[in-house]
C-alpha cells in the first residue's frame, strides 16, 4: 500500500511520525519509476536519495536501516528492495536486542521439542541490520 504514495514528503511524514517504522519497500536509485502491477494498478517507486534527504530534513534524529537478509539490489533496474526500519539508533538497538532474546528463547524451546523443524533460515537468532549507505558500500567492496 505504500506504493500508492507518490511523493517523498508524504512517505517520510507517514513513516517518520512513528517511534519505529518497519516496512517493505523498493526504492529506486535515480529518478522515481512508474510501474504497472499485475493487478493493473499503476504505482510509483520513489527515489532513495530524495527520500533520504526528506527524512534528514523532517526527522533529523532518525536513521534508515535495512534487514540484510531481505535486501535485494537489482543493478539493471537500479532498485533496492528490503525490509526497512526507520528509528533513532538507540531504539533500533533495543529492538534488535529484544528480537535476539525472543528468538533465542524460541530456539531453546525447539531444542526441547520432538519436532526439530528448522526455525530460522539463517540459523542465527537475530536478523542483521545495517544502514542503507553501509549496505551499498559492501556491494561496492564485493564487486570491486
Amino acid at each position: 500500500l505504500l506504493y500508492a504514495i507518490d511523493n517523498v514528503e508524504s512517505l517520510a511524514s507517514l513513516l517518520g511520525r512513528a517511534e519505529c517504522a518497519v516496512f517493505d519497500y523498493s526504492f529506486v536509485l535515480g529518478e522515481p519509476q512508474n510501474e504497472i502491477l499485475g493487478t493493473g494498478k499503476s504505482v510509483v517507486k520513489l527515489s532513495y536519495a530524495a527520500f533520504s534527504k526528506e527524512l534528514e530534513r523532517s526527522f533529523p534524529g532518525k536513521s534508515l536501516f535495512l534487514e540484510t537478509n531481505s535486501a535485494i539490489y537489482n543493478k539493471e533496474t537500479r532498485q533496492l528492495r528490503a525490509n526497512f526500519l526507520l528509528a533513532e539508533p538507540l531504539t533500533l538497538q533495543e529492538i534488535v536486542q529484544e528480537e535476539r532474546e525472543l528468538k533465542q528463547c524460541l530456539l531453546e524451546e525447539r531444542a526441547l521439542s520432538k519436532y526439530r523443524k528448522p526455525m530460522f533460515a539463517s540459523g542465527e537468532c537475530a536478523d542483521q541490520y545495517t544502514s542503507v549507505d553501509a549496505f551499498f558500500e559492501s556491494l561496492n567492496a564485493d564487486s570491486g
